[in-house]
């Protein structure tokens, strides 16, 4: 089973979920958007393709995986937004302007950019947060 293969199928099913029939408890608005979704239960997305696939041809083990992820189900960490990111840092920390280096630039820039999703998980899954001061370095 190539991973190709199954993603494609993945995504052409995920692009097809009506997501205020299967949440009908969210209130969606018509230009909603990616943290409205922190409250829903995606699980019940990723179980009802694994009922459809239960000998994991069509979607491979995506679906699986994706359920024992703890609290981070929904969460898309992509390289590409990582990398926006990341050049969004170096245009304001240049080499003159800061002491830090560039792996500590990169670290402050993924958790000012992930906050709302940080302050989720706190109030939602303190132990699996685990964060001792109960703040974003941003704060």
């Amino acid at each position: 089973m190539e991973f190709d293969q199954v993603y494609i199928s993945y995504r052409r099913r995920c692009k097809i979920i009506q997501l205020p029939l299967t949440f009908p408890e969210l209130k969606f608005a018509e230009d909603f958007e990616v943290y409205d979704l922190y409250s829903a239960g995606i699980t019940k997305i990723f179980k009802a393709l694994i009922g459809e696939d239960s000998a994991c041809s069509k979607f491979g083990f995506l679906p699986c995986m994706a359920t024992h992820s703890r609290a981070s189900v929904g969460t898309l960490l992509s390289a590409s937004y990582a990398e926006r990111i990341n050049s969004a840092a170096n245009l304001i920390l240049t080499d003159g302007n800061t002491l830090l280096d560039d792996d500590e630039i990169d670290m402050c820039s993924v958790l000012r950019m992930n906050e709302p999703f940080m302050e989720f998980m706190r109030e939602h899954y303190p132990k699996v947060a685990g964060q001792t001061f109960n703040l974003t370095l941003s704060n």
